[in-house]
C-alpha cells in the first residue's frame, strides 16, 4: 500500500510538471497586443503651467552637465588672384590739340638745304621699277622739319615729313614712292648699302614709303618747305602745255602763283609763270626708263631751263644724273 502511494504521487508529480509545461508554451505563442497612443483626454481639471524658464527639478534628481561647446570657426574668404592679362587693353589717352607754334619774330636766314634732282613719274609691275623722286644735298643738316609735297591731287595732298636723320654735303637721297619688296628698307644711319630692292644704291640713302599707290604724275607740282613752311625748292612739269591748266589742275595756278611770289618759279625771262612755263614731259609717255632730271652742272634758276627729259635707260637713281 505504501508503495502504491509513492507511485501515485510520482504520476501526478510528472502529471503536474507536463501541465505547468503546457500551459507556459501556449502563451509564448498568444501575440502579443498592439498600443496606440492615445492624448490624454481633457478631465475637466485644471493642469498647472510649469515655468519653462525656472523649470522645479528634485534635489534628488542628477543635472546633466552640458558638453563644452567648440567655438564655431569663422569663414574667410581669402581673394583669388588675377593674373595679369596676356594682351592688357591699350587705353587710349585723350586727344590734347597741338599746340599753337608762333614763329619766332627774328627768323633764321633762310637755308637751301635740298634740292629736288630728280623725279620719274611712270611706274612698271614687270620690272618692279618704281617712281621716285632724288635729292641732292646742299648743305650738311639734319632733315627734322623738312617736308615734301606733291599736289597733284589738291583734296588729298602727298605730304612726306624727312625723318630726323644727319646728311652730309653732297649726298644723294632716293625717296622711292612704293615699296615693292621686303628687303626695301629705309637707311637712317650711316650705313648706305642697308637696303635691297630695285633701284636702292649702295653709295646713296634710300627712303621707301610703304605701299603702292600712285602718288607722282607727269602733270604735277613738287615743293620742299622748312620747319617754318618756307619754301626750299620746287618744280612744275606739265605733260601737255596749253595757256590753262585743264579743270583737273585748276588749282595749279594758285599754287604757282605762291612760288612764284615766294622766288620758287617763274618764266625764263623772269615773269609769273603759265602752263607753258612748266617742264615738258609730254616725251616721257609710259616709259619707265626715263626721267625729268636737272642739269647739276648749271645754277638753279627756278625755272624750266633748269631740266631735261633723259634717253631711254637714262635713269640714275642715287647717283649723278645722265646727260
Amino acid at each position: 500500500m505504501k508503495q502504491f502511494n509513492v507511485f501515485y504521487v510520482m504520476f501526478f508529480s510528472v502529471l503536474l510538471a507536463l501541465m505547468l509545461s503546457i500551459c507556459g508554451c501556449s502563451n509564448d505563442l498568444v501575440p502579443a497586443q498592439k498600443t496606440s497612443y492615445a492624448p490624454p483626454q481633457d478631465t475637466g481639471i485644471e493642469q498647472k503651467e510649469t515655468d519653462d524658464k525656472d523649470p522645479v527639478t528634485s534635489d534628488t534628481q542628477e543635472q546633466p552637465v552640458p558638453l563644452p561647446q567648440e567655438p564655431e570657426t569663422p569663414i574667410v574668404t581669402i581673394p583669388v588672384p588675377v593674373p595679369p592679362l596676356d594682351n592688357p587693353p591699350v587705353i587710349v589717352p585723350p586727344l590734347v590739340p597741338p599746340p599753337v607754334i608762333t614763329p619766332p619774330e627774328d627768323l633764321p636766314p633762310l637755308v637751301y638745304l635740298l634740292e629736288i634732282n630728280e623725279l620719274r613719274t611712270e611706274y612698271s609691275s614687270t620690272s618692279r621699277r618704281a617712281e621716285y623722286i632724288e635729292f641732292k644735298v646742299k648743305q650738311s643738316c639734319n632733315l627734322n622739319g623738312i617736308s615734301l609735297h606733291i599736289m597733284y591731287d589738291p583734296k588729298n595732298p602727298f605730304i612726306y615729313n624727312f625723318p630726323a636723320i644727319d646728311v652730309l654735303l653732297g649726298e644723294y637721297i632716293t625717296l622711292h614712292l612704293r615699296t615693292l619688296e621686303t628687303v626695301s628698307v629705309d637707311e637712317l644711319g650711316d650705313n648706305l648699302s642697308l637696303s635691297g630692292g630695285t633701284d636702292s644704291c649702295t653709295t646713296a640713302r634710300d627712303l621707301w614709303i610703304s605701299g603702292s599707290v600712285k602718288l607722282l604724275h607727269q602733270t604735277d607740282i613738287v615743293y620742299l618747305q622748312d620747319s617754318y613752311g618756307r619754301f626750299i625748292d620746287a618744280i612744275i612739269m606739265n605733260d601737255a602745255p596749253n595757256s590753262e591748266w585743264n579743270k583737273n589742275q585748276s588749282h595749279f595756278t594758285a599754287i604757282s602763283e605762291n612760288l612764284y611770289n615766294n622766288g620758287m618759279w617763274k618764266s625764263v625771262d623772269g615773269q609769273k609763270p603759265t602752263p607753258y612755263d612748266a617742264v615738258d614731259t609730254s616725251a616721257i609717255k609710259t616709259a619707265a626708263t626715263r626721267s625729268v632730271s636737272r642739269y647739276e652742272k648749271e645754277e638753279n634758276t627756278h625755272t624750266s631751263a633748269d631740266w631735261y627729259i633723259t634717253a631711254t635707260n637714262g635713269t640714275s637713281p642715287g647717283q649723278p644724273n645722265k646727260e
